[in-house]
């Protein structure tokens, strides 16, 4: 009997041990490649559910990939990867005073999930490259956002690349080539002077991509070129 109860404590430990970590962050092993032409990596996944039980609930949740190693350029990489999970904990305090708000206000009736999602993926890892593609979601009672971006690394120096590093031409032809490829995808937007006017004025820094199976991806959103809630995207050749 003795030995019984020691027993029943023991596996409530475990339960209560459990169920506290799936409350808090989780931690996932994506990947833990060796080979000579690619790069480990860890995908830390941390989450957080609200008003669980209540009309309207909400869901955090950020995946946080970083390499493995300790060399300069790898550390810095990895500060940069931190940048957009730490910028995400906004959302996340937003998306608990929504939840909040939403299920104490006699007057709303709301009923639902709002949720505040970043997924990644690791698309390229090879040449001392390595891309990472976001996708997030976000919804909390109004218009549901959702839009696709990267971050793309040279793994022996540790920059962060432009999409003019990775698809031939200098950055004034290739900024031309996003607009030209932008219009011809998307011809109703021609007419658009305040597309245009975005387009044109948006530095080469800032232009949004990943690699994918030799092509440049190239994202707009949550909101595309010149007004409009919605995700869009054009594919250029890339040089990798």
């Amino acid at each position: 009997m003795k030995q019984w109860n020691i027993l029943k404590v023991f596996l409530l430990a475990a339960l209560m041990l459990t169920a506290w970590n799936s409350a808090v962050t989780t931690q996932v092993q994506a990947s833990s490649i060796t080979t000579s032409n690619r790069y480990p990596y860890t995908i830390h996944k941390y989450t957080k559910n609200y008003g669980t039980g209540r009309p309207v609930t909400g869901r955090y949740e950020y995946q946080l990939p970083q390499l493995k190693g300790n060399t300069k350029a790898i550390k810095k990489i990895n500060t940069a990867l931190k940048k957009g999970y730490q910028a995400s904990l906004r959302d996340k305090k937003n998306l608990a005073e929504y939840v909040n708000s939403a299920n104490n206000d006699p007057a709303a009736s709301r009923r639902g999930d709002y949720f505040s999602t970043t997924t990644c993926k690791v698309t390229y890892n090879k040449k001392r490259v390595v891309s990472f593609c976001f996708h997030h979601d976000w919804y909390a009672g109004g218009v549901h956002n959702g839009w696709t971006d990267g971050m793309t690394f040279d793994v022996r120096t540790g920059k962060k690349l432009t999409v003019a590093d990775v698809v031939s031409g200098n950055a004034k032809s290739v900024k031309q080539t996003i607009i030209k490829k932008y219009f011809s995808k998307f011809p109703e937007k021609k007419s658009d002077s305040y597309a245009w006017k975005e387009l044109n004025q948006t530095k080469i820094s800032k232009f949004q991509f990943y690699l994918k199976n030799k092509n440049v991806i190239v994202g707009f959103g949550p909101y595309q070129p010149g007004g409009g809630n919605g995700e869009t995207h054009i594919v250029l050749k890339g040089n990798y």
